[in-house]
């Protein structure tokens, strides 16, 4: 039981430390597509109050920007994921 829990730990700090080194906090709309593109977990500021479809806005705009950048009019309909980003969740913790 004791090496399982230590196998189950050793995981948890490699996935915790991947992740983190993957964690940027942007400010700025010119930064975030960019950030996506390298496989960033992008933290932002909440704006979802002050704008009805946001969350919309963010995966309709994110789509046509990595899209553009990429030289593609559309997504492949056979691909797993979508180049889109999506808003997870509203941090305890807001960036400044």
């Amino acid at each position: 039981r004791t090496s399982w829990k230590k196998f189950q730990n050793a995981m948890f700090a490699k996935a915790k430390e991947t992740r983190d080194q993957h964690l940027v906090q942007v400010t700025e709309w010119k930064d975030f597509v960019p950030n996506l593109e390298l496989n960033n977990l992008v933290l932002t500021p909440w704006c979802g109050g002050e704008h009805q479809d946001w969350e919309e806005w963010v995966k309709d705009k994110s789509r046509e920007e990595s899209l553009n950048s990429r030289g593609q009019e559309g997504e492949d309909e056979r691909t797993a994921t979508s180049v889109a980003a999506k808003t997870l969740c509203i941090p305890f913790d807001q960036p400044e």
